[in-house]
């Protein structure tokens, strides 16, 4: 087969340019946790959460306040580098729920689903590309090569 790109040639990024993908995320994660859900939650956004607040009979205050938390949290893991593949499927979890419930407000479902784009794209490269530098992930033991295990 005629191939332009060697299958074995990904793009190289340094793991300083990783981090700062990481970095980003987090930022957004933690200013849409804390910001936008706990302590200025908008009403538009709030009357969204009606449904699921009255299948849960909870208020959409509340619901509002628990989805901040797990987004802080999940800004929390992603600064740290930890367990990347996990943490990048509670994101995806995350961000089909808030989608599901109509955020971001305004828009058809199909503009909301354009709206999370692109944190789907940086969701995407993390999953592929790991946590970059400055995690705290243990690091792979160097291999003796007389065992090869």
């Amino acid at each position: 087969m005629l191939s332009v790109v060697s299958e074995q040639a990904t793009p190289r990024l340094g793991r300083n340019t990783i981090f700062a993908f990481r970095v980003v995320l987090a930022l957004f994660w933690l200013y849409d946790g804390l910001v936008a859900r706990i302590l200025f939650p908008d009403a538009s956004m709030l009357e969204g959460f009606g449904g699921a607040a009255s299948v849960m009979e909870l208020p959409a205050g509340r619901i509002s306040a628990m989805l901040g938390s797990a987004e802080m949290a999940l800004a929390v893991l992603v600064a740290l580098g930890v367990f990347h593949h996990w943490t990048c499927l509670a994101q995806v979890l995350l961000v089909v729920a808030l989608v599901w419930l109509g955020w971001p407000a305004g828009g058809g479902w199909l503009h909301r689903v354009f709206s999370v784009l692109p944190l789907g794209a940086c969701l995407a490269f993390l999953w592929a590309y790991g946590p970059g530098s400055y995690s705290l992930r243990p690091q792979a033991k160097p291999k003796n090569a007389w065992t090869r295990g």
